[in-house]
């Protein structure tokens, strides 16, 4: 199965598709598009810069799922609203960063609800594994 991870800059997208891989250490700041393993990469500014829109609907294209990432510790956040019904493919939202002090759950949940992501909601940790298996239960239910 091949997952399109999007989601803003700094919310954890290439951080979560190496935990998910079982890959330790730091990741490095996603440039272009990338495809590693069974994931398709993103930088942040695809879903923040609208030019770049198309971009991430063609990727949409080679994927199965996309995974639309946002992350718990951010102030604010701004997608664009109804986005996620334009793909062409099943849309899981993902809230990333559920461990890091002050974490905003609620925040992040509505924000995904604005950008037209249906719950339910997968809330994770790519840094402790928190969530992890549970994610990985929903992508089974896509393949059976």
């Amino acid at each position: 199965m091949r997952l399109l991870v999007i989601g803003p800059h700094g919310v954890g997208k290439t951080t979560l598709i190496r935990a998910l891989m079982g890959i330790q250490g730091k990741a490095p700041k996603t440039q272009m598009i990338e495809v590693m393993g069974e994931y398709i990469d993103t930088p942040g500014e695809y879903l923040e810069l609208p030019r770049f829109y198309r971009a991430l609907l063609v990727s949409a294209q080679q994927a199965d799922l996309v995974l639309w990432v946002v992350a718990a510790d951010k102030t604010s956040i701004h997608l664009p609203p109804g986005f996620a019904r334009s793909f062409c493919r099943p849309v899981i939202g993902v809230i990333n960063k559920i461990d890091v002090p002050g974490a905003n759950i609620k925040s992040a949940s509505e924000a995904l609800a604005q950008a037209g992501v249906e719950e339910p909601y997968h809330f994770v940790s790519a840094v402790t594994g928190a969530g992890l298996n549970e994610l990985w239960a929903r992508f089974k239910t896509f393949t059976s």
